[in-house]
């Protein structure tokens, strides 16, 4: 039997662009919100979720799946990257556990001081994001197709959209799209039966389009 290729990142790269540009929007996002309007504040809220949702799956997926592999096997090449994304992981789970707080309570009342601690915690998580990505980017990614093979790999991205609910699969699998040539999105949609796939290409950008538009609906600054 023919052993698997090395892994192919690339589908791994839409997903930080992805998360890096809507970061990047998130604390223009909240501060779009005039105080008081709970209904905007949930609709902002509820994207802030699934972002957040994402970004953790994949940090998990990469502790549990990826990290230890990497270890055993890369030898010193990563002794001194493994321990900075170590503490990357970490600070980006800290910031993701206080934005979800300040959502929660920001969320029922819409309160301008709860907005404003949250513009700055946002802010904070899309810059240690943005640096997180780029270490791995750089250091680690070019190494993986020469230690993980490609079965391993797809394992990280089935144990990250595995965990969304599967009534945001369209949405997320639109916004990546926007950030993939039509390859990757092949890609992204590899080991996705038959039917799903077809439904996602269908209907998946249509969905994305519309979910967006509700979301940056007061927000100027989204290209």
């Amino acid at each position: 039997m023919m052993s698997p290729g090395g892994a192919d990142v690339r589908d791994v790269l839409v997903v930080h662009e992805m998360l890096r540009g809507e970061l990047y929007l998130a604390a223009g996002l909240v501060l779009s919100v005039k105080p008081r309007v709970r209904s905007r504040a949930k609709v902002v809220c509820d994207h802030l979720d699934l972002l957040e949702s994402l970004l953790r799956l994949h940090l998990e997926a990469a502790e549990l799946l990826l990290w230890p592999k990497l270890s055993a096997r890369a030898g010193s090449t990563l002794t001194a990257t493994l321990p900075q994304l170590e503490q990357q992981h970490d600070h980006l789970g800290v910031l993701c556990e206080r934005a979800a707080r300040l959502q929660t309570s920001w969320r029922t009342d819409a309160n301008f001081d709860t907005a404003a601690d949250l513009v700055g915690v946002l802010g904070k998580l899309a810059g240690v994001w943005s640096s997180y990505v780029e270490v791995q980017e750089r250091r680690v990614l070019p190494l993986v197709p020469d230690i993980v093979n490609d079965l391993e790999w797809r394992e990280v991205l089935e144990y990250t959209l595995r965990g969304l609910p599967q009534t945001r699969l369209p949405v997320v699998f639109g916004m990546l799209d926007r950030h993939a040539d039509p390859d990757i999105q092949r890609l992204l949609l590899s080991d996705t039966p038959a039917i799903s796939r077809w439904l996602l290409r269908r209907f998946a950008p249509r969905l994305c389009a519309s979910y967006l538009k509700k979301v940056y609906r007061d927000f100027s600054d989204r290209e």
